[in-house]
């Protein structure tokens, strides 16, 4: 019995230490990361990925027109906030993606989760921070099939 308890308790440290289960605001160690988008201030592309089920994996530069649904991604500051980060994500396809990110401060090493919205297709979000961040990794994408919000 001593050794069923303690297995279960090595297991739950494993779960709960694990990236892939990162609360937000958890410290995420990208080396232990598949299928990333790594993104610097300043930068702005778009990425192609293979589709795995619903999984999106194998992310790479797209360069010029796309064909095939891709992540546009622009990470800057905007001229009339000097303290404010946007990144502007947009996505075509046609579902909606879910994904996760973390960010690396100026000087610092460690990344930490925060939180991303949804990719409606077709429709840009907005994300902004006043922390000081210098880079963005992005991963986890997948597709899901909720449906996206209704306009008026």
């Amino acid at each position: 019995m001593k050794r069923i308890v303690t297995s279960v308790a090595i297991a739950a440290a494993l779960f709960v230490s694990s990236s892939a289960f990162a609360a937000r605001g958890d410290f995420i160690d990208p080396t232990k990361l598949r299928d990333t988008v790594r993104i610097r201030l300043g930068q702005e592309f778009a990425v192609a990925f293979d589709e795995r089920g619903d999984r999106l994996v194998n992310p790479r530069r797209a360069r010029g027109a796309q064909k095939r649904p891709a992540v546009t991604l622009k990470f800057f500051v905007p001229p009339d906030h000097k303290n404010l980060l946007v990144l502007i994500v947009g996505s075509s396809y046609p579902r909606i993606v879910r994904y996760r990110a973390a960010a690396r401060a100026k000087g610092h090493r460690d990344f930490i989760e925060t939180n991303m919205l949804p990719l409606n297709p077709n429709v840009p979000v907005y994300e902004g921070w006043n922390d000081p961040w210098e880079e963005l990794i992005l991963f986890d994408f997948h597709l899901t099939n909720e449906k996206p919000p209704k306009t008026a």
